[in-house]
């Protein structure tokens, strides 16, 4: 499997216990465990912007378990 261009410009982290494959050139990390330690990490590298936490059920259940939360969007994609 291949990778097109990574176009974003912030760098990303990945909640998993996999191993990633990353496109060369892309600031992407992983990440697994507390998402306390987590969180510190992503606020730290924001730099005091935002952190955008994207994805499903369980990962938005820890982090709003956790106190982490400040706004909720929900997205449906078919």
């Amino acid at each position: 499997m291949t990778h097109d261009a990574w176009f974003y410009d912030q760098p990303s982290w990945v909640m998993t216990t996999r191993e990633l494959s990353v496109p060369d050139g892309a600031d992407v990390r992983s990440a697994a465990g507390d998402v306390a330690e987590v969180h510190r990490g992503l606020v730290a590298a924001a730099g005091g912007g935002d952190v955008w936490v994207v994805g499903g059920g369980g990962l938005a259940a820890a982090f709003a378990r956790a106190g982490l939360l400040d706004e909720v969007v929900v997205s449906i994609a078919p």
